[in-house]
C-alpha cells in the first residue's frame, strides 16, 4: 500500500494541484455583491462627463504648456468656443492678450471672466492692469479696490492701486497701499 500512496500523490499533486490560484473560481461575499450594487446604482445615476469639459480642459492646459505667444492665444480660443463659460480661459486669453499688447481684447476677456466668475480677484486686478496701462486710473482703482475686497492678502492688488493713486497725486493713499504691499510681502 505505501508504494501506490507516494504514485498517487505524485499524480495529484502533478494533475490536480498545478492549477493557478486565479484559474479557480471562487465565490463573491455577500458583502462584496452589496457594494458592487452600491457602486453599479451610483454610476448609474451620476451625470455624464462633457466630453466638450474635457476637450476645453485639455485646450487650456495646452495653452499653459505652449511656449509661443500666439499659441497660447490660439489654445485659449479653443477653450473658450468648446466652454463659452469658463472663467480662467477667459482670464488666461486676457493674460496672453495683456502680453502682446492688446489691452482692449485683455480688458474684454477680463470682463467676461468676472461675468462669469463673480468672485474673481485676479480678474478684478488684471482688468485693473489694462485700465491702468491705458490711463484710465478710475476704473483701474475700482477694479484694484474690487480684487482686494475679494482677496484681501493681494499684495499685487495693493500695490497696483498705490501706483494708480499715486498717478491720481493721491500720495498719502499711494503709500498706504505700497505699505500693505510690502507687509504682505511684495517686492
Amino acid at each position: 500500500m505505501p508504494r501506490f500512496f507516494d504514485a498517487g500523490m505524485e499524480l495529484l499533486r502533478n494533475k490536480y494541484l498545478k492549477v493557478p490560484l486565479s484559474a479557480v473560481l471562487h465565490p463573491i461575499s455577500p458583502s462584496a455583491q452589496r457594494a458592487t450594487k452600491k457602486q453599479k446604482a451610483a454610476a448609474g445615476v451620476a451625470p455624464r462627463v462633457q466630453k466638450q469639459e474635457l476637450t476645453a480642459q485639455q485646450w487650456i492646459e495646452r495653452g499653459f504648456a505652449a511656449v509661443d505667444i500666439d499659441e497660447k492665444l490660439r489654445c485659449f480660443t479653443k477653450a473658450i468656443r468648446l466652454k463659452t463659460d469658463f472663467a480662467e480661459a477667459f482670464y488666461n486669453r486676457g493674460l496672453t492678450r495683456y502680453a502682446k499688447g492688446d489691452l482692449e481684447g485683455a480688458q474684454r476677456d477680463y470682463t467676461r471672466a468676472i461675468q462669469r466668475k463673480g468672485d474673481f480677484a485676479e480678474a478684478f486686478y488684471g482688468r485693473g492692469l489694462a485700465r491702468y496701462a491705458k490711463g484710465e486710473l478710475e476704473g483701474a482703482l475700482r477694479d484694484y479696490g474690487r480684487a482686494i475686497q475679494r482677496k484681501g492678502d493681494f499684495a499685487e492688488a495693493f500695490y497696483g492701486r498705490g501706483l494708480a493713486r499715486r498717478a491720481k497725486g493721491d500720495g498719502k493713499g499711494a503709500q498706504q497701499d505700497f505699505d500693505q504691499a510690502k507687509r504682505l510681502g511684495y517686492g
